[in-house]
């Protein structure tokens, strides 16, 4: 293979104008099929599907002319802290929940279950994990008697996760105060992101815990 793709180049080097005309040739051949036979060319940055797709037309639906679908804009501030940002508000909500021995993926657990078994491979999909991970933070709230895990009467390789009255206790004493709800008081335009939000919940698996 290696001798024939050397004895390719050094015979489209030694007859260099040869080989351009027949690429020019080759590409006026494509564009004149693709004016006849194709469509029109397009330009978008979606792919209908994915989750930031879902996500801008949630918004197109909810802020019509605002979300500037057609014309993204990328900023860079090299003074602001992004990550540093973000860390920061993992540690906030970390110590919100600390109170209640819940972490981020037990609270997660809680919001989605918390209204009807699911089982614990739909909840390592909903929120993003392997499952492995999801059955490492469904027995630490086993443990601590927020949940119950039993097998599924319908399909027995499958687990149910149920949240007991203790579990129950604990997400609705984490979610007393929602600052998500806070940061919208007030806005005109609130109800509609509140919906939006939800549908977005659903869609990507989160069931159980939507904005009310």
């Amino acid at each position: 293979m290696t001798g024939f793709l050397y004895r390719l180049g050094r015979r489209s080097a030694e007859r260099g104008w040869k080989v351009i005309g027949i690429w020019l040739l080759v590409a006026f051949v494509l564009m004149g099929a693709n004016r006849v036979f194709g469509g029109d060319s397009a330009d978008s940055f979606i792919l209908k599907g994915t989750d930031s797709s879902v996500a801008q037309d949630l918004l197109n639906r909810a802020f019509p002319g605002s979300s500037a679908e057609a014309t993204p804009i990328v900023l860079f501030d090299p003074d602001s802290d992004l990550a540093g940002a973000g860390a920061q508000a993992v540690d906030d909500i970390a110590e919100q929940l600390r109170p209640y021995n819940l972490t981020h993926a037990g609270f997660g657990v809680l919001a989605i279950a918390h209204r009807e078994p699911a089982a614990q491979r739909d909840l390592a999909h909903a929120t993003r994990v392997e499952e492995q991970t999801m059955s490492q933070t469904v027995d630490r709230l086993e443990r601590m008697g927020m949940v119950t895990r039993e097998r599924d009467p319908s399909d027995r390789r499958r687990f149910l996760i149920t949240v007991t009255d203790v579990g129950l206790q604990a997400f609705r004493h984490a979610t007393r105060h929602d600052r998500a709800e806070q940061a919208m008081a007030g806005l005109e335009q609130a109800e509609n992101l509140r919906e939006a939000l939800a549908e977005l919940i659903r869609r990507l698996g989160g069931t159980g815990y939507v904005p009310s």
